[in-house]
């Protein structure tokens, strides 16, 4: 039997639609309370008040249960503070609760403290002094007779120790169903005193109410209890229903202090429908969380009970579909405006938008952003056609390009409107939706796309979005003195964790506590889920400044009891709580500003794009730039291209490849520069004219090379098989110089291997040979480097940065690009 199947008075029928309502919400209910417990027979909700999930507040005082309204400790405690003269927090922090024995005083009286030989204790309730009444006129009597008239705290500890011939009272529980207290003394109405002094004041209100109708009307409840039996059906499960989601969801507390008295006026007021309850009662407006998800909770429910297809309806519901979940909301099947489907006047178009809408598995978001564009275009093509666009077979390709240009003006940049509405195109011509629309209508994609785009050397990386390093390590240098509030630990790993990882913002808010894994080698391994390729689960190897933090923050996670699944957990709700959500992408961008208004400005010159010095506005940063900046340290500093697309988790290598290329401005600029300090194999500054520079050297692995027939093969009819340190043509210039190094590095590993080998001599000679040239131009080039002026040594450092990565993006377009399988 369903908890919420509570018997009626009369047995409703089985055809009736509020019993068959009531039934179908029955049978979504779920037997284990979060919360605390439903009893069908009493009809009663009873909340635990030490549960998270409600907005019930106890002593925090450890081992004290008693309830609190706005204060932090209950009034019984802060006496105790006061008899004791200390603060309260340090009488709470030295005299914790720890006796077993003791009862959770939320439930009413603690039992007598006098025990007998057996260790048994007195059933009667604590009354005066830490013992029942019954015991403590017996202590008194020996007082008298003994002459003291004066009984002491001493005389209590005293009286309680000796256990032999004592006699025990049995216990005697309230009268009261919902009451776990027991009676401190035999009384004729059988109340406990707590239910006995509220039975008084009640009954100086109505005289004729008796102890039995007392005891069955809803004024003994606990505060922590709220009374649904005297709800009609199907309101009662009704509010059942809404207040087990609503705690099962995550949105909040539920709010008991204000349930009651929304309970006893709605009761009042006769009202038998919940949903119009919510919308209309003055006091619904009070629940807040509760009132507005319950709506949205019964109207979800209630499309579901009437069996309504939003795929074929005038209104279509995107809660109601199976489409896929995201991090940006907390309860995405909830939310959200419905499509009105008859903004769609077309019936193709309206069809192609079902179509696609059944079988897609994109987010809700997604879903809105591409009716809007249908809307956009039902109306373009409205204006165009002289049939206003009705007749699907009459479509051509202008029609498509007039559909085209409109999505461009009217989303100026916006590439993802553009991409779900192809996406469309070919979900309903495949799923049959638009046999009747000619294929010329939208056949042509490519051609179809936008046609004015920069070109694409000058368009990627090379963008005002690259923050300069000197501005991410000053960011860097100043989290150890983080301090934006309570949970500024938190932040602290969050921010050192986007600036050093080069995770999107998404993978680093949705991180498992335990993301931080070590190899076998002793290194260290962030696992994450990577949300925006699939979902799949990576690791990424990190170094020990990244698994410190990590560690800082899980010690402090353990030290403050929070048990969150995940590693940043929300502060929405209280985070001892395990399944609490993650903190969302949008709340990092908000620590990252409030982080940084909190910052010096960021010393020294920062330059931008061009290599000019300018002040650096530090409001500007993005939580993005973060992994720009990683991508972009990485390929300066020549990372191999398909190494950097496997740390970025890029799907296309042209994608990693943005952050190879050069705008042809600062690529002139750099080889300007860096012309007249071209040096020869002997290291002699020769220099290379500015005219055609690109006409008399091509660039090859080590320098420049001036030999015309090379010059001419585009530097791959090199005749002495690229040993250039011995030839003639070689030009290197500084920008070669980390090139220069690694072929040393290299040319020494293999002459090693080859003297330890049957390796003949001139061959030896040859390899020594390479060596002592390549080292010799490289000193040469140092020494004079080191004796230019600071600032024009700067200038070169920066042009030769820019080489090197033009080198790097003309390399790595000579790849075959190979997918993982």
């Amino acid at each position: 039997m369903s908890l919420a199947a509570a018997s009626l008075p009369l047995a409703p029928r089985r055809d009736d639609p509020a019993e068959q309502w009531r039934t179908f919400l029955a049978g979504q209910l779920d037997d284990h309370w979060q919360i605390g417990s439903w009893d069908v027979a009493s009809g009663i909700l009873t909340v635990d008040p030490f549960n998270e999930f409600n907005d019930l507040r106890v002593c925090q005082r450890e081992g004290c249960g008693n309830p609190v309204a706005t204060v932090a400790f209950c009034l019984s405690c802060r006496r105790l503070a006061t008899r004791a003269g200390l603060p309260i927090e340090d009488y709470a922090a030295a005299n914790p609760k720890t006796d077993p024995a003791l009862r959770r005083s939320t439930w009413g009286f603690e039992q007598c403290a006098v025990r007998d030989e057996t260790g048994a204790r007195c059933g009667r309730a604590r009354s005066t002094r830490n013992v029942c009444v019954s015991h403590y006129v017996l202590l008194a009597k020996q007082a008298r007779a003994r002459g003291e008239a004066v009984i002491t705290d001493a005389h209590i500890a005293a009286f309680v120790v000796p256990t032999a011939g004592r006699v025990l009272h049995p216990r005697v529980d309230c009268r009261v169903d919902s009451c776990a207290r027991f009676l401190s003394r035999s009384t004729a109405l059988g109340f406990c005193d707590f239910h006995e002094t509220g039975f008084r004041a009640s009954r100086r209100r109505d005289q004729a109410l008796t102890a039995d109708r007392y005891a069955r009307s809803d004024e003994v409840l606990e505060r922590h209890q709220l009374p649904l039996r005297a709800l009609p059906e199907p309101m009662r499960t009704e509010l059942l229903f809404v207040i087990q989601q609503y705690a099962l969801r995550g949105y909040g507390r539920v709010m008991v202090g204000k349930l009651r008295p929304y309970l006893d006026e709605a009761r009042h007021d006769g009202a038998a429908d919940l949903l119009e309850c919510f919308r209309s009662h003055d006091h619904a407006v009070r629940l807040r969380g509760i009132r507005s998800v319950g709506v949205m909770l019964l109207e979800k429910a209630r499309r579901q009970f009437e069996g309504y297809d939003s795929l074929a309806r005038d209104m279509v519901f995107p809660q109601d579909l199976p489409l896929r979940t995201t991090h940006s909301h907390r309860n995405p099947d909830l939310t959200g405006e419905p499509l009105d489907m008859r903004l769609l006047i077309q019936p193709w178009l309206a069809a192609g938008f079902r179509a696609w809408l059944g079988a897609t598995l994109e987010p809700r978001s997604t879903v809105q952003r591409c009716f809007e564009t249908c809307t956009e275009i039902s109306t373009t093509l409205a204006a165009k056609r002289s049939d206003a666009g009705m007749d699907g077979s009459r479509l051509s390709y202008d029609d498509m390009a007039a559909v085209v240009a409109r999505i461009e003006d009217r989303w100026p940049g916006a590439r993802g409107r553009s991409a779900t509405w192809w996406e469309l195109c070919r979900a309903a011509r495949a799923l049959g939706a638009w046999d009747a629309v000619p294929e010329s209508f939208a056949q042509h994609y490519a051609g179809q796309k936008r046609a004015r785009q920069r070109s694409r050397a000058d368009r990627k990386v090379e963008s005002d979005r690259v923050t300069p390093a000197a501005v991410i390590a000053h960011l860097r240098a100043h989290t150890a003195g983080l301090d934006i509030g309570r949970h500024s630990d938190l932040y602290r790993c969050a921010l050192e964790l986007l600036m050093e990882t080069g995770r999107r913002p998404g993978e680093i808010a949705s991180l498992d506590a335990d993301c931080l894994i070590q190899d076998r080698h002793g290194g260290w391994l962030l696992r994450y889920t990577a949300h925006k390729t699939g979902g799949s689960i990576k690791e990424l190897p990190v170094e020990t400044p990244v698994a410190d933090s990590i560690r800082a923050w899980q010690q402090v996670r353990a030290e403050r009891g929070i048990r969150a699944r995940v590693l940043f957990p929300s502060g929405r709700r209280r985070m001892q709580d395990e399944h609490v959500p993650h903190i969302g992408e949008h709340y990092l961008g908000k620590i990252l500003k409030r982080y940084i208004t909190s910052l010096p400005p960021v010393p020294g010159p920062v330059f931008d794009v061009d290599g000019v010095a300018v002040d650096f506005d530090l409001t500007t940063v993005q939580v993005y730039d973060f992994r720009r900046a990683y991508a972009q340290r990485h390929a300066d500093n020549g990372t191999d291209p398909d190494v950097l697309r496997q740390l970025m988790d890029h799907v296309s290598m042209s994608t990693t490849m943005g952050y190879y290329q050069i705008s042809s401005k600062r690529r002139r600029r750099a080889v300007s520069a860096l012309a007249p300090l071209a040096h020869d194999r002997h290291g002699k500054q020769v220099g290379i004219g500015k005219g055609r520079l690109q006409l008399k050297v091509t660039p090859v692995p080590y320098g420049d090379c001036a030999e015309p027939s090379n010059v001419a093969a585009g530097g791959t009819a090199c005749q002495l098989r690229y040993q250039c340190a011995g030839c003639g043509f070689f030009r290197p210039n500084p920008s070669h110089i980390p090139e220069i190094e690694k072929e040393i590095i290299k040319l020494r590993s293999q002459l090693r291997i080859a003297e330890a080998s049957d390796t003949a001599g001139y061959l030896l000679d040859a390899q020594r040979g390479l060596i002592a040239d390549y080292e010799n131009v490289l000193t040469k080039m140092r020494d004079r480097l080191a004796q230019m002026p600071e600032t024009e040594r700067q200038e070169i450092d920066t042009m030769s940065d820019v080489m090197r990565r033009a080198r790097n993006a003309a390399l790595a377009g000579k790849l075959i690009e190979v997918r993982e399988l």
